[in-house]
């Protein structure tokens, strides 16, 4: 386990879409505790276990977060707020745990085609500068920089992977 050098997180559950007015105590205390309860101790856990790591000098934890963490969503209060804690948590912990080398980055995906051959119509109301949806490799290339060497100066910041919008 002193040889994890990265470790990337990618879970969340939204719901259904409700209007918190709408929500039962237990329906929110279940998705806080999805979304920012289980998430805030794997990022603890995951952090402790990467400073374990004294023979790797480029130790990275990446979480993949949502823009509806930083954009309202109708009927997705619990979910948006849940994740927009999450990401103060991770460039928090970045100062917390940077001293073990540890560096902790958020990438957040705007909307991904789900369409492998990319034929799913752009739509200009969304006003994306780079006119069209992102592809999953944008996304991991964006990942893999950031764990790489190259960004070794780079923690606590929060990679938009949205076409500028």
């Amino acid at each position: 386990l002193e040889n994890i050098n990265v470790i990337i997180h990618a879970a969340a559950e939204t719901g259904k879409r409700n209007l918190m007015r709408n929500l039962s105590y237990q329906e929110v205390s279940d998705l806080i505790k999805i979304n920012y309860l289980n998430s805030a101790w794997f990022l603890k856990r995951s952090c402790d276990l990467l400073a374990l790591n004294k023979n790797s000098t480029n130790k990275s934890f990446i979480y993949i977060s949502t823009q509806l963490a930083k954009y309202k969503g109708p009927g997705l209060s619990i979910y948006s707020s849940s994740k927009a804690g999450i990401n103060n948590l991770c460039k928090t912990l970045a100062h917390e745990y940077g001293s073990n080398g540890v560096r902790v980055n958020i990438v957040t995906p705007g909307i991904i085609s789900d369409d492998p051959a990319n034929t799913r119509k752009y739509d200009e109301r969304l006003n994306i500068p780079l006119s069209r949806f992102a592809t999953p490799s944008d996304v991991v290339n964006a990942i893999s920089f950031l764990i790489s060497k190259e960004s070794s100066y780079i923690t606590g910041n929060d990679l938009n992977v949205n076409g500028g919008r």
